[in-house]
């Protein structure tokens, strides 16, 4: 592994201090100093920035679903749920720099170096989680196993492809910033990295920090599944201590609410 200690960027929080090592096959970042798998799932939050416009877009991001975040019990709908809301955001957040600018070009390079990219990257990784989720092979342990494991060997090829920048970012370099992250920038003309073309709301780089982002959060939402799958189940802890007459009357309360099945579940099936 190889260890750094520099910090002067809030995306460290996601890929500084962390190198690449093998883990099950895979190759990916992960923190230095741990032996389970932390890929700064939990750091999930706004970085300090000395900008005007801090506070309004704070509050923009407090709307944005976190990684961990389902809102219903089917992961389907969950994901399909947290991709709406993402989508609603991220328009939002063009029109606010779309009124209001930047003051500089260091406001700027840290917009679409360290902001931009949790808002575009969460997008990025709740889409794509619902496409893997909507995916989802049906077969025993083993076929979904693979199906995931396949995955995570795709996100493995895209950090080793694109190692180089992981490492500028790694090491906190800023020489190129300016190239990267300021609009209309000639790398931008002859080199962009994201399909979204809008000079407006697009750098050079940009896209490319929200997808290495998007991969990490997808990388421990993965290894969190496998982990889950090779443990044995827990064993319950209910235990119904009410009487029977009150456990017959919630399953005629639930077959006369027609809960199950759209109501066609019988009643000796509930």
């Amino acid at each position: 592994k190889e260890s750094l200690t520099l910090s002067l960027s809030p995306f460290n929080n996601f890929i500084l201090h962390r190198g690449f090592t093998l883990h099950r096959g895979v190759f990916f970042p992960v923190s230095i100093g741990q032996v389970n798998i932390s890929l700064g799932m939990q750091n999930f939050s706004f970085p300090e920035w000395d900008s005007p416009l801090a506070e309004r877009i704070r509050l923009l991001f407090n709307r944005l679903p976190a990684p961990d975040q389902n809102l219903f019990p089917d992961p389907v709908q969950a994901a399909k749920a947290n991709l709406r809301v993402t989508q609603q955001i991220l328009p939002e957040l063009l029109e606010l720099i779309e009124e209001n600018g930047f003051g500089s070009p260091q406001e700027e390079i840290r917009f679409f170096k360290d902001i931009k990219p949790l808002f575009s990257g969460s997008l990025i990784y709740w889409n794509r989680r619902y496409k893997l989720e909507l995916r989802l092979p049906v077969g025993g342990k083993g076929i979904i196993r693979k199906y995931w494991k396949k995955e995570l060997h795709r996100l493995s090829r895209f950090f080793q492809q694109h190692a180089g920048f992981c490492g500028y970012l790694r090491t906190g370099d800023t020489r190129l910033d300016d190239q990267y992250f300021l609009r209309g920038s000639r790398t931008w003309e002859n080199n962009p990295d994201s399909s979204d073309l809008n000079p407006r709301f697009t750098t050079a780089k940009d896209r490319l920090v929200a997808e290495l982002l998007a991969n990490e959060w997808l990388t421990k939402f993965i290894l969190q599944i496998l982990e889950a799958g090779s443990q044995p189940p827990a064993a319950l802890k209910l235990r119904w201590t009410a009487s029977k007459a009150s456990m017959v009357e919630l399953v005629y309360a639930l077959y006369a609410g027609a809960v199950y099945n759209n109501g066609l579940a019988e009643i000796k099936e509930i």
